[in-house]
């Protein structure tokens, strides 16, 4: 498994091979160098012990050549590996965003979007090191093992072969020790997403956390959250510890034993000192890659983690099925027909609506109305295809949803959702989202017929005005005629409206109605209502009770049937009527 997610890390490095040559022709280049060290510190020795000045002082001046010549390939290597490193994660970065950008709501129900994010970010940003470590680490440094090894080797061969005794046996200890750090690692990154999940449900949620002076509660939950998570990395240090504890215990054990037996050797006349300096230097740079590599072999292992992570996104399949040749132009009357349809979030949940059938064609608006866990939202989300039904269909003129090109089906919509959603930005912005192409007279019209060109005339900047992180500077009311007035704009075939008046007041709800009533004009449209009143001239009005539809009907052919649309309509009427309100 392991083999197959790195193959499919490597896939990302193949638009950049030319680079990498590149990259490692520089790395043999430092690593060379790296070499040169060892003849060259020899020969220094040599000169010091000849009093040869002029001698001295030339390989004095190689080494100023070498060290010049090790430093600048070691740098732009590291420049050329970074560059490629980052390019391919935002590659990688896009795929994923690309995808969470596709993904249904049914998927989005079961995933936390803080463990989303934090795949995004933090697990890419670990494959990036780990490939990186690859290329700036692992070829430059085994490069330099195998050319420091050889010099050695012809040096002083048994020396060499007593040197290295230890390597093998720590880099049997090193499997071991790397896969408890990757299961340290796994839990670390749960914990990761979950502290995300936390902050951002918290943050976005800021309002209704300080209304009900949750502050101090919000404040211990995430403190709970950063002690487990300190719990869990203080695991992950720990065999980090241990790890370079043996590393350092090698490095400090060969250096101490070199000295001691090649100083042996010296005194008994089987070895030069010019040729122990250079032997010691080897070792040096002998030892130098071996904890380089142990911790790049660390570090890629744990990469692994997080592309298993990645992938295991990359892998997940969208329940919202696509059609192999989708229908992607095509003119769109706006009928609308439920066969028989039913649905369940989940298969062994009970189902949220039960075989309903219903016929909307160009013109008609349909009016959802019952209480709250009806199924209205549900049955409004079916048309766009958030989700699919569990059994029956949906048609738009007589085809199945599903054999449309999602894509094209959706820009034949608009939906003004009851929370208006609105993005950091101008006022332009959020109006022209969805319709980028439209002008700023089509603009102004729009925002005129949804009664928002009013206040946005009295805002600095007018449409340019920016209106903070989700319309904070607007009021609730200016931020739904908002919503509206980008669904204008959007001239759909079909319109959904989760009762899109809700935030206004009554001058502006009336203003507001009167343009709703031209834009549904030869369209087909969908109405969530909470209240009554504003759909009292829907061509039919559809009352749902634990998803099924129990009452269809205009205003007045279901008030004369005095069933449920008609308690609640009077129940509602005496609420307003008490608050004096007309209803």
């Amino acid at each position: 498994m392991q083999t197959n997610y790195f193959i499919r890390m490597v896939r990302y490095i193949s638009p950049y091979w030319g680079w990498l040559i590149l990259s490692v022709i520089l790395s043999c280049v430092f690593s060379t160098a790296n070499v040169y060290f060892l003849p060259l510190t020899k020969d220094i020795v040599k000169g010091i012990n000849d009093k040869n000045s002029l001698f001295f002082t030339n390989q004095i001046l190689n080494l100023f050549g070498l060290i010049l010549l090790r430093v600048a390939s070691d740098k732009a290597q590291l420049y050329l590996t970074t560059k490629i490193t980052g390019e391919m994660m935002i590659d990688i970065q896009m795929k994923i965003y690309n995808k969470l950008l596709r993904f249904s709501q049914a998927l989005y129900s079961r995933w936390k979007l803080g463990d989303l994010i934090t795949r995004l970010f933090s697990d890419t940003e670990k494959v990036k090191e780990g490939i990186l470590s690859v290329f700036r680490d692992l070829i430059p440094q085994t490069i330099t093992f195998i050319g420091v090894f050889g010099y050695l080797m012809m040096s002083n061969w048994k020396l060499t072969l007593i040197t290295v005794m230890g390597i093998p046996v720590f880099l049997g200890m090193l499997p071991r020790l790397t896969s408890k750090l990757k299961q340290a690692t796994r839990h670390a990154m749960r914990k990761s997403g979950s502290i995300t999940h936390v902050s951002q449900e918290t943050l976005s949620n800021i309002k209704l956390v300080q209304a009900y002076t949750m502050e101090d509660f919000e404040s211990k939950r995430m403190t709970k959250e950063l002690n487990t998570a300190l719990l869990i990395g203080l695991k992950g240090t720990v065999l980090k510890i241990k790890s370079e504890f043996l590393i350092e215990f090698l490095q400090y054990s060969l250096m101490i034993f070199v000295i001691w037996y090649g100083g042996k050797q010296v005194t008994q006349g089987e070895l030069s000192g010019d040729h122990l300096a250079a032997f010691f230097m080897g070792l040096l740079l002998l030892i130098d890659p071996v904890i380089k590599l142990s911790k790049t072999y660390t570090k890629l292992m744990l990469s692994l983690v997080s592309a298993e992570r990645l992938f295991k996104l990359e892998d997940t399949h969208d329940v919202i099925l696509l059609p192999e040749s989708p229908i992607n132009s095509k003119e769109v009357v706006g009928q609308i027909a439920f066969e028989n349809v039913c649905f369940a979030y989940d298969k062994y949940a009970e189902p949220v609506l039960n075989g309903i059938s219903l016929l909307a064609n160009k013109g008609d608006v349909i009016a959802f109305v019952g209480l709250s866990g009806a199924g209205k939202t549900t049955l409004l989300s079916l048309i766009p295809r958030f989700y699919d039904p569990t059994s029956g269909r949906v048609t738009l003129d007589g085809v199945n949803l599903t054999e449309y090109d999602i894509q094209f089906l959706r820009s034949n919509m608009a939906i003004v959702p009851q929370e208006d959603i609105l993005f950091r930005g101008s006022i332009l912005d959020n109006i022209l989202y969805g319709s980028p192409n439209a002008t700023v007279e089509e603009v102004i019209e729009a925002a005129k017929k949804a009664n928002a060109w009013e206040f946005i005339q009295e805002m600095p900047g007018k449409l340019k005005a920016l209106i903070g992180d989700r319309g904070g500077r607007l009021s609730g009311g200016q931020r739904q005629r908002l919503s509206i007035a980008r669904a204008i704009l959007r001239d759909p075939k079909i319109l959904l409206l989760d009762e899109a008046t809700s935030a206004l007041d009554s001058y502006s709800e009336r203003l507001v109605q009167d343009a709703l009533q031209k834009l549904m004009n030869n369209r087909t449209t969908f109405v969530i209502a909470h209240r009554l009143s504003t759909v009292q001239h829907a061509t039919k009005i559809v009352v749902l009770e634990h998803g099924l539809v129990k009452e269809i009907g205009t205003h007045e052919e279901l008030l004369k049937n005095k069933g449920i649309y008609e308690r609640l309509y009077m129940l509602q009427f005496q609420k307003n009527s008490s608050q004096g309100t007309p209803s």
